[in-house]
């Protein structure tokens, strides 16, 4: 198993189909609804970061090998310090967190 945390959702492009068929049926958690989450609700923010970790079966990080994904951000705020945070989360959120 190899585990792999990518910030950027150019990186993210090549597990898009592998990632929504370990979503199902739950259009909340596809890869489509959690990028257009980070988009307008979390890269605007310069206390805010992208960290999603896969989960590869194989080490050459191919798309087939994905076997899990774990969609967060990490938030650093003064008072708190840094929170690592699911996608969808917050004022605007899903219920299917």
């Amino acid at each position: 198993m190899f585990v792999r945390c990518v910030e950027n959702l150019a990186e993210l492009a090549p597990y898009r189909h592998a990632w929504d068929a370990l979503a199902g049926d739950c259009v909340f958690k596809s890869a489509t609804w959690l990028a257009a989450w980070w988009r307008h609700y979390g890269a605007g923010y310069p206390q805010r970061r992208l960290a999603v970790w896969l989960a590869l079966a194989r080490q050459d990080a191919s798309a087939d090998a994905l076997v899990a994904a774990l969609p967060c951000y990490l938030e650093t705020t003064w008072t708190r310090g840094p929170i690592l945070r699911l996608l969808g989360d917050g004022e605007v959120c899903s219920d299917h967190l």
